[in-house]
């Protein structure tokens, strides 16, 4: 479908009639006015031709005017509202960007450049224990399957499953050790509503006159990442995998393994912290493109 039979579609009826049958008005009493020239008919009557001159411009004029005029006025006001939402994002970008760096201001970048580096280096950390803890829990999966229980409720630890989850306990504490030199500290708690709040103002309302006039965004699951993060409440406001310090966790057992779902909970929190850092650039690049 062209442009202009979408916007005749979109055109209101009783336009449309006055649009057809004006015209047609109109050139009836062109062809009058042009037979009458030749053949003499208005000699003597100034003001009639002058009046039947100007009703033949205004029957065309009238249907140029709400057919063409209305739809250039129309896209100007469009491009001027959709150039505010664009003001209204960078601003509530700027506000989202300086509520993040607030809450992570003074932490360890562990010698990379800036934070976004290390956040992704952790990023990778995270996602390798969590690799390890995946094949913890599935080779626990397939033990219970085939052995009982002991007399403390929890699965004989024999030297494979041992094997994997001190494996998978030694990738999860460098991963928390990792993320105890990159997040904020937990007594940071208005900084953290601070920055709640000022992303509850670019997902809930900034976002939606986005949509509005046209603009694109980043994808539900980001969002979605960033809303659960940022959903604690009281001290712990950060997953709770990494409430205490690596030093305080105890080994690995079978039951605290699949008891916690670590391996769902520390790709979690990489991914929270990955978007939390990176979701300015990403919308800004969405709507540029």
């Amino acid at each position: 479908m062209s442009k202009a039979t979408e916007a005749w579609r979109d055109t209101p009826p009783i336009t449309q009639r006055l649009s057809i049958w004006m015209p047609l008005l109109g050139l009836l009493i062109l062809t009058l006015g042009l037979v009458g020239d030749m053949r003499g008919w208005w000699e003597g009557m100034s003001f009639l031709t002058n009046l039947l001159s100007s009703l033949t411009g205004l029957l065309f004029g009238v249907p140029f005017a709400l057919l063409v005029l209305s739809r250039l006025t129309s896209a100007q006001a469009d491009i001027a509202e959709q150039r505010g939402v664009r003001r209204l994002v960078e601003r509530s970008l700027r506000e989202f960007d300086a509520a993040v760096h607030a809450v992570f201001e003074g932490s360890d970048h562990c010698g990379y450049a800036n934070l976004e580096e290390a956040v992704h280096a952790w990023r990778q950390t995270a996602q390798r224990a969590a690799e390890r803890l995946m094949a913890a829990e599935e080779l626990i999966r397939v033990k219970m399957s085939e052995q009982a229980l002991d007399s403390t409720g929890d699965l004989p630890v024999d030297n494979e499953l041992r094997a994997a989850l001190d494996t998978a306990d030694a990738a999860m504490r460098a991963a928390r050790v990792y993320f105890y030199s990159a997040p904020p500290r937990t007594d940071m708690l208005e900084e953290i509503r601070e920055l709640r709040a000022r992303w509850e103002v670019l997902d809930q309302e900034t976002r939606v006159r986005a949509a509005e006039v046209g603009l694109s965004w980043v994808s539900h699951g980001v969002r979605a990442s960033i809303t659960k993060g940022c959903s604690g409440s009281g001290p712990n406001v950060w997953p709770a995998i990494f409430a205490t310090p690596s030093n305080e966790q105890r080994p690995l057992t079978p039951s605290t393994l699949q008891a916690h779902k670590y391996s769902t909970r520390v790709l979690g929190t990489a991914e929270f912290l990955w978007n939390l850092l990176t979701v300015s650039r990403r919308i800004r690049e969405v709507i540029e493109a």
